[in-house]
């Protein structure tokens, strides 16, 4: 499961190891040993394997070629599955951050993916009593089936014939070719009836039933039961292999994925893998699988099915094949002649080509940053695989960074020196890096050169004032000397000793009272002598803000003419009239004045009209005042200083 520890290796070769036998964080660790680093991975095939041993839906099924379904639907005979599921309350208990309940949904929803819509599926969860959650349905709507799954929770005791005899009431009628019974507990109950319960649907009615125990206290007749019934027993010490057993089972049910038939390997397209050989002996079995889209078939079964394929997966290689390399299915390959070529051969597929080459990988830290540092050699050409004198220039370098938590990112170097390549990259948290270097000859090289890559390890370690684990006796006592305090002897009862007297310390504050003072006392007088309203800041906002900004001259806007059509003939005949007419003033005619101008800053107020007084004839009285309006204010005291004169 360590990935420094795969490093170790060139290839690895994995025969016949189901789903269950590896943990998440093992098919993690043979993924980027792949895919990032470089390494190869061969897979042999056998009853527990690919889609039988629970490769569906794991990073194992990623890195190979393979694809773990069958996607010939014909060949599947009709099936209907049942999951009788434990929820009781000890089904809560968390397992790596999950409950064993939630593995269990998750296993069911899992198994769903591997069937067709002409499947049949059917869920039941028991505690003291069962029910149905899913009633047995044909797979046309996965996702209502996987939101009913996904509605179990965890409460109760544990009663499994409840749950088997929900399944007996039920499933012997339904018209399928093949029944299957998939039965998950991790506590025990009274197993009076369950065992004849399952013998009669197994001899009567033709249905298998696979047991699951989770944990130690699973009751111990669960190997029983699966052997009663024509079925599997999985004892799961860990809960997160749940899903695979789920998938495993799922996938043997159907009866379509293990073909056992005598039949001769067909070549698909040639590859060095099957160079020099012209013939093989037959197989009896493999495990039907699909190749996936940019996988190369090599070899394939009678019935088309994938036999030996292999692909280039991220930095490494990986090749699969589907029959076992024992005495099952391969029982006349083992005499065979050709069987140690033909799998050194497929071996060799997965090695890296690499020319024989020297990298010094280098990490320095600068600040956040981390710089990388490559220096390329050719090896002499004989056996001791010293150093040459010559450089290796004008590679396209590539650097793939696995960090301490999994996460994988890659950076480019470029060449600054002859043999020199270099790159920086900001690391994240402290622990220990995997850094896997590859280069191949540039585009703009003379001459191709072959491949060369390199895998080292560095540490990324606390920042520097983590590093000084030694203590420093002077510092702590320049520390208690400033402080005023003391240093405690060798009885660390000394340091809750309460007696050390606290100093005290005069200093006058009055020079600062007095400046804030002389600063505060004019506003003081201010606020006591002088009376601001609301009108006086009125006026001084205007005096200070709107009058400066109304004085500024502002833009003359032309407005559109908005004449008529004819207007602008008659004004210029007015013209012209005006032009021929003497400038004289005309008889009858009074020019107006015009207007003065008035200053655009200050509004003034229009003088009231002064009264034109009519004649009067001589000894004639005063015309009497007309009626209308009433008078304004200036014509009153008009009026009345002419009363003072008469």
């Amino acid at each position: 499961s360590d990935l420094v520890q795969l490093n170790e290796y060139t290839s690895v070769i994995l025969i016949d190891v189901p789903a269950r036998d590896l943990s998440p964080r093992q098919m993690n660790a043979l993924q980027q040993y792949v895919r990032d680093l470089g390494g190869g991975l061969t897979v042999v095939g056998g009853p527990t394997s690919y889609g039988v041993g629970g490769y569906f839906r794991t990073p194992l099924e990623e890195t190979l070629p393979l694809d773990m379904q069958i996607k010939d639907e014909q060949r599947r005979p009709s099936l209907t599955m049942v999951f009788i599921i434990d929820h009781s309350g000890s089904m809560s208990d968390s397992s790596g951050g999950a409950s064993k309940v939630e593995l269990a949904k998750e296993a069911t929803i899992r198994s769903l993916e591997l069937l067709t819509p002409m499947d049949r599926v059917g869920v039941i969860a028991f505690d003291e009593s069962a029910s149905w959650v899913v009633d047995i349905t044909p797979l046309e709507d996965p996702g209502s089936i996987i939101n009913a799954v996904g509605s179990i929770r965890a409460d109760g005791g544990t009663d499994i014939m409840s749950g088997l005899q929900a399944m007996a009431n039920v499933l012997p009628d339904d018209p399928a070719t093949v029944k299957h019974v998939i039965l998950l507990t991790d506590g025990g109950a009274d197993p009076t009836g369950i065992p004849e319960l399952v013998q009669r649907l197994n001899e009567d009615y033709g249905i298998t039933l696979t047991t699951v125990g989770v944990g130690r206290d699973a009751a111990p007749y669960l190997e029983q039961l699966a052997e009663i019934g024509g079925g599997r027993y999985h004892f799961a010490a860990d809960p997160a292999s749940i899903p695979s057993i789920f998938t495993e089972e799922t996938t043997l049910a159907t009866r379509a994925y293990i073909v056992e038939e005598t039949f001769y390997p067909q070549v698909f397209s040639s590859s060095p893998i099957i160079a020099g050989i012209q013939e093989t002996p037959p197989l009896h079995g493999y495990v039907g699988t699909s190749a996936k889209q940019t996988a190369q078939t090599i070899l394939i079964s009678e019935q088309e099915d994938p036999l030996l394929a292999v692909w280039q997966y991220g930095l490494g290689r990986a090749a699969a094949f589907t029959s076992d390399a024992t005495g099952r299915w391969a029982r006349d390959w083992v005499g065979w002649e050709g069987f140690p070529r033909f799998w050194s051969q497929i071996v060799e597929y997965t090695l890296a080509e690499r020319t024989p080459s020297a990298l010094d990988l280098q990490v320095q830290t600068v600040g956040e940053n981390a710089n990388l540092i490559v220096d390329a050699y050719q090896l002499t050409g004989d056996t001791t695989g010293d150093r040459s004198e010559a450089y290796l220039n004008g590679y396209e370098m590539m650097a793939n960074i696995i960090a301490p938590g999994g996460e994988v990112f890659s950076t480019t170097l470029r060449q600054v020196a002859p043999g020199r390549y270099e790159s920086s990259f900001k690391p994240g948290t402290e622990g220990a890096y995997l850094i896997h270097v590859t280069g191949i000859s540039g585009e703009d090289t003379e001459i191709e050169n072959p491949p060369v890559a390199a895998t080292n390890g560095w540490v990324l370690s606390y920042s520097p004032e983590y590093r000084n684990l030694e203590s420093d006796p002077d510092q702590l006592n320049r520390i208690a000397l400033t402080a005023g305090g003391r240093i405690a002897g060798e009885d660390p009862r000394e340091a809750f000793d309460h007696t050390l007297q606290a100093e005290r310390d005069r200093r006058p504050i009055w020079p600062w009272l007095l400046a804030a003072a002389a600063v505060l006392l004019p506003f003081d007088i201010a606020v006591r002598r002088l009376i601001v309203t609301r009108s006086d800041l009125r006026k001084a906002w205007n005096k200070i803000v709107v009058e400066p900004l109304a004085r500024r001259p502002k833009p003359v806007q032309e407005q559109p003419s908005e004449r008529a059509p004819g207007m602008d003939a008659l004004l210029k005949a007015k013209e012209r009239s005006r032009e021929i007419l003497p400038k004289e003033k005309l008889p009858g005619t009074v020019r107006a004045p015009e207007p003065a101008r008035r200053p655009e800053s200050r509004p003034v107020t229009p003088a009231p009209p002064t009264p034109v007084q009519p004649k009067t004839e001589a000894g004639g009285e005063k015309p009497e005042k007309r009626e209308g309006k009433p008078a304004s204010t200036a014509s009153k005291l008009l009026e009345q200083k002419r009363k003072r004169r008469d």
